[in-house]
């Protein structure tokens, strides 16, 4: 059988007793509580191909769309769309868009196949009578690209397809088909392309609520501060993991600007003084230090999750032969007194410690010594913060 006669059957057999009844899903958001919108989204998931549905896109597309509202984006959801109703999205998307002056997301999960180097997303009443009617009943990437392309170059666009699902027909030679998906050749300036897997592989559907893919891609959303091509690196490492390597997410991109999916946290620190030198380091990066910095109020940024914080004295090497009461040099002592604020300007926590006379050619002569120790906790749900596991006193060298 030809590759073009097995996408033929393949799609005509999916489609045979696909649901009359395709339907949008109402929006999971109910405003962004106050907050400016950060983006425009359309998210899709398309399961119902009547004799070979998916098990996972509906899922997917709910809680991805859950999860961009939470961020702040304002999101169309749609669930189980024909061919008529994928063009009226995208189209809508586009028109959302405009005038808008905000970022784009598109989130498609479902079946999606490529012919000749051009991706086209499957409507759930994709029906064929010859081959060259699939490119007419169903949704050509390039479509997608024509409607976020119209919304203009200045802000940027994020398209996400979990589309590369296996082949039902699995046991055809790979010789008579071409699987997965193609790498884009049309896409907007400013754009980033994500794909489930690399271009010509196949992802999986799953064998849960989520396919691999959506699966990690949930979890990474909801961590504040990492840019977008951080996002589906740790996605990409993430997925490699749990498939035993057997599937690597690809993306491209063009975006000229730093993009995030939830803006980082900040919090200040102010060293008030120190002797002789005082040093905060998060995350094993210095942000401060008082012989650079003096009493700057320094603002840093935290990842969600668990940020570990060191504060570190320098105490200088000086000639110790004082006598005590009788007089010359006695052995130097060390200080330092800092306060840690969040962005609002909240007080997190208040140190300050000193040694007025350490041990003569001790261990705090002449180093850089830890003399705290904690960490600050992102709650990725919440974006709350708070010092934990606090060791302020801790003296290690």
């Amino acid at each position: 059988m030809t590759r073009l006669s097995l996408l033929w059957f393949f799609l005509t057999l999916i489609a045979a007793n696909a649901a009359q009844g395709s339907h949008a899903e109402a929006s999971p958001c109910s405003g962004t509580n106050g907050k400016p919108t950060r983006g425009i989204g359309l998210v899709i998931g398309n399961r119902s191909y009547g004799a070979k549905p998916l098990k996972t896109p509906k899922d997917d597309a709910q809680e991805i769309a859950k999860t961009l509202c939470k961020l702040n984006f304002e999101v169309d959801l749609e669930i189980d769309l024909n061919h008529a109703q994928m063009i009226t999205a995208v189209q809508s998307l586009a028109n959302t868009g405009k005038g808008k002056n905000l970022p784009i997301i598109f989130y498609y999960a479902g079946h999606g196949l490529q012919i000749n180097g051009v991706n086209y997303l499957i409507p759930t009443d994709a029906a064929f009578t010859q081959p060259s009617d699939i490119p007419k009943r169903t949704i050509s990437l390039d479509l997608v690209f024509d409607a976020i392309r119209s919304v203009g170059n200045a802000f940027p666009k994020i398209v996400i397809l979990d589309a590369c699902r296996a082949n039902p027909l699995a046991e055809v030679s790979v010789n008579d088909w071409i699987p997965g998906l193609a790498a884009p050749v049309n896409a907007p300036q400013n754009t980033l392309i994500a794909f489930a897997t690399d271009p010509g592989s196949v992802a999986a559907d799953g064998v849960g609520t989520h396919s691999p893919y959506t699966r990690s891609l949930l979890k990474t959303l909801q961590k504040p501060g990492l840019p977008v091509e951080s996002v589906f690196r740790r996605v990409r490492e993430d997925v490699q993991s749990n498939t035993d390597g057997l599937q690597t997410p690809w993306e491209n991109t063009s975006l000229t600007a730093q993009f995030y999916f939830w803006e980082p946290i900040f919090a200040s620190v102010q060293i008030n003084d120190a002797d002789d030198d005082a040093i905060i380091l998060v995350n094993g990066n210095e942000i401060a230090g008082w012989n650079n910095d003096r009493t700057a109020l320094k603002r840093f940024s935290l990842e969600g999750g668990v940020n570990d914080v060191l504060v570190k004295v320098y105490n200088q090497r000086s000639y110790t032969g004082g006598i005590p009461l009788i007089g010359g040099h006695l052995p130097e002592g060390w200080h330092y007194s800092l306060q840690l604020r969040r962005s609002d300007g909240v007080e997190l926590v208040k140190l300050s410690d000193k040694e007025d006379q350490p041990a003569d050619n001790g261990p705090h002569h002449g180093k850089l010594f830890t003399v705290a120790k904690f960490q600050i906790r992102i709650d990725e749900q919440t974006g709350e913060v708070s010092i934990i596991n606090s060791d302020f006193h801790s003296w290690e060298h």
